[in-house]
């Protein structure tokens, strides 16, 4: 069983429960599958399998118990799991709202209670996540441009992004009451239609267009792209309400 590939993450459910159902035993509360491996972009041996396993100790004598586990499921990429207790969860919300909000964006339980569902996020707390996120991107692109002396910029590091900036993308569309789609590419064109800049840097180097065209041009629209975001979410006024 564990030699062999992962064609989909439900056909692993049974064995991985068990694993850690023996090494946990009853502290054991829940084990959640979130992110991509639960939609139809998942790709066999590229995207990760992220689970959220939520214990009543997470203390390190406790999470000592799982080392071997982890190391069989990470040979067949399976990422170390996030382990965190019900209180730890419920005090976390003000602290990493954006992170909880794409959980909730699509998750399975697989074993347990549902403890995402009913989580009480607040908006306020997302969108100074989201606004603090975003200036560190900016830092992040423009200091790698000064690296490069202002020549140019490895395709790299705009994918990179990219795939940094989607927590925040869902996120953006949650603050703007939009439903957050499936697929990545419609995730990008509800951002484009938010901010009224049809197709884009975005839209060029999820789909690898920059490959054919300027790296600076698409850099350039890219930062631009940011910057805007930045303005936008620190102009945003939200209710302190909760999700």
């Amino acid at each position: 069983m564990y030699g062999m590939k992962i064609n989909h993450p439900n056909q692993i459910v049974d064995t991985l429960i068990s694993d850690y159902r023996d090494a946990f035993g009853d502290i054991l509360h829940s084990v959640i599958m979130y992110g991509s491996a639960l939609s139809h972009e998942y790709v066999q041996g590229k995207s990760e399998v992220n689970l959220l396993v939520v214990l009543t100790d997470t203390s390190t004598e406790v999470l000592h118990k799982s080392i071997e586990v982890n190391k069989r499921w990470l040979k067949r990429g399976i990422v170390i799991p996030s382990f965190m207790t019900p209180h730890y969860i419920k005090s976390s919300l003000d602290s990493f709202p954006v992170e909880f909000v794409n959980i909730q964006c699509s998750y399975k339980v697989l074993y347990g209670d549902d403890l995402i569902r009913n989580l009480a996020i607040n908006r306020e707390s997302i969108r100074r996540q989201c606004e603090r996120d975003l200036k560190e991107m900016i830092h992040y692109l423009k200091t790698e441009y000064l690296k490069v002396s202002g020549q140019k910029i490895h395709i790299k590091v705009l994918e990179l992004s990219l795939e940094r900036l989607f927590p925040l993308f869902r996120a953006i569309l949650v603050l703007n009451d939009r439903k957050i789609p499936s697929s990545r590419s419609e995730i990008i064109t509800s951002i484009e239609d938010i901010f009224c800049i049809g197709s884009s840097a975005l839209s060029d180097v999820f789909l690898q267009k920059c490959k054919n065209i300027s790296y600076e041009k698409s850099f350039d629209e890219f930062v631009k792209i940011v910057d805007m975001m930045v303005l936008y979410i620190d102009e945003m006024s939200v209710q302190e309400e909760t999700m």
